[in-house]
This record gives structure tokens, sequence and C-alpha cells, in this order.
């Protein structure tokens, strides 16, 4: 359309206006695999990608899983590389567990978030990254609301509920 290709031309020209040294550049788009509509992912794939692509500029875009399988699939030969990150099995790799509560450690200060905090929440969250720092960030919300200074296991507890019936919204019953 008329305002991709008014886009592409500012990306040329800011390209072009970077120094020498600094001749590779990649876009990140974070967060698309949490649009619920697969076919405005593929809009963004198809129009600001290759947008990006014609510019030389590289991409690396954070996208749904349903589009690696089925029908989606040709949206991913769009691209030069794919890499899935899969959940890290904590219950039984302490290496992964131990990774996790290191990002976390580096996120919060320890008075607030104590180590026995960090790795319940690595447990509740089932090696899931996002869910680690959800839940991380809910724990910290409780403990607040709740005039603490540090996460204690019943802000986590609280936490973890929280997130459970959020992903409960829509089952019936039986399911």
């Amino acid at each position: 359309s008329h305002s991709v290709t008014e886009r592409v031309d500012t990306l040329r020209a800011l390209f072009a206006a970077l120094p020498e040294p600094i001749k590779h550049v990649i876009i990140v788009f974070d967060s698309l695999d949490r649009l619920p509509d697969v076919d405005r992912f593929r809009r963004v794939v198809f129009e600001d990608v290759r947008a990006l692509h014609s510019v030389g500029l590289g991409a690396v875009v954070v996208g749904p899983s349903r589009v690696v399988y089925g029908v989606n699939r040709p949206i991913v030969d769009l691209f030069d590389q794919l890499h899935t990150q899969p959940a890290l099995d904590v219950s039984k790799d302490p290496q992964a567990e131990e990774f996790l509560a290191n990002l976390l450690t580096r996120r919060a200060d320890a008075t607030v978030l104590p180590s026995a905090a960090r790795l319940s929440l690595v447990r509740w969250s089932g090696g899931i990254l996002r869910d680690l720092i959800g839940l991380s960030r809910n724990a910290v919300e409780e403990a607040f609301l709740s005039d603490s200074d540090q996460v204690e296991e019943n802000h986590i507890s609280c936490a973890a509920d929280r997130f459970g019936r959020s992903l409960m919204i829509g089952l019936r019953r039986e399911e």
C-alpha cells in the first residue's frame, strides 16, 4: 500500500544515515504470539517484515506457535530461520530450575524476592518463561497490596490462583 511504501522510503533514508560501522540492524517484534488473529499476524509478516527486508534490515519475530503447524505453516516459510522455545522441564532438570531462578535474581532484589520465593515461582511457572515473569509480577503485586516488604509463599499462592483462573476463562464445567 501507499503507506507501506512511504514507511519503506523513510526506513531506507534512516538506514542510509547510520554511521559506517553500524550497518547491521535488527528490529524485534515481540509479543506477536499474543495476537488472537492469525490473519493479522500474517499481514504483519507479509507487509512489515518484507518491507524491512527490502531495506536491508533484519527482523526477529516472536510469533504464535500455532503458525508452525497446520494450515498456517506457509507463514513460517517466509523466514530464513525458525527457532522454537519449548518450556524447560524444571521438575526434572536442576539446571533449568537454576537458570530460571537466576533470571529472576537479575530482575528483582533478593530482599524483595528471596531465594525460596524464586524457586517456588519457577516451579509454579512450569518452566515457561512468560508465565514465570507474569507470576512473579503478580506475586510482587500481592506482596505490595498486603504491605509486605518481600514476596512470601501466600503471595505466590494468590498469584498462581489468579493466573490459573485466568486460563480457565471460557472453559465449560466438564473441561
